[in-house]
């Protein structure tokens, strides 16, 4: 009888489980990238970029036969310092809610928020958002002018935030 040689369960589940990570990270930060979604987290899009990265790197040495393991291992250490740096740095420019100014009367998920984005040495941008979370961190939104929309479906709630940790006199 011919044995068939067959690829052992762990490392088949071990690549199933890389390919899936690969593909939920990959897709949350297309969609954060080009739709409404938003990551208000910054650790939580950098942890995305890295685990994006390294699995990418991971598959690529397991097609490649894991010839370079060492050079996957020192690749996937200078995207995590990469990442590491990176979160540092863009750590303010991501989009801070300053104040929730109403809350959807039928449904407490959707509000509608002022949020600024510290630009350095350029000053801040503004905007004003409906907002509707969908998990923590993660959340659809769209700018929206407050002179357009339909009041009678909001109640106005004016609640401070100050995300950004900005002093007023």
């Amino acid at each position: 009888m011919a044995d068939i040689v067959e690829e052992p369960k762990p490392k088949k589940m071990k690549q199933k489980l890389l390919i899936t990570i690969f593909i939920i990270s990959t897709g949350l930060i297309l969609l954060n990238r080009f739709s409404n979604l938003s990551i208000s987290s910054p650790l939580i899009y950098w942890i995305l970029i890295f685990s994006t990265y390294s699995t990418f790197l991971l598959l690529l040495n397991k097609i490649l036969k894991e010839k370079y393991r060492k050079t996957t291992k020192v690749l996937i250490i200078i995207v995590g310092i990469l990442c590491v740096g990176l979160y540092s740095v863009t750590y303010l420019s991501f989009w801070r809610t300053q104040s929730i100014e109403y809350i959807n009367i039928a449904d407490e998920n959707k509000t509608i928020e002022f949020q600024m984005r510290d630009l350095g040495g350029l000053g801040f941008k503004r905007r004003i958002i409906e907002k509707r979370k969908i998990l923590p961190k993660i959340n659809w939104v769209k700018e929206i002018d407050t002179t357009k929309m339909n009041k009678t479906a909001w109640k106005k709630v004016e609640i401070e935030l100050n995300e950004m940790n900005m002093k007023f006199p």
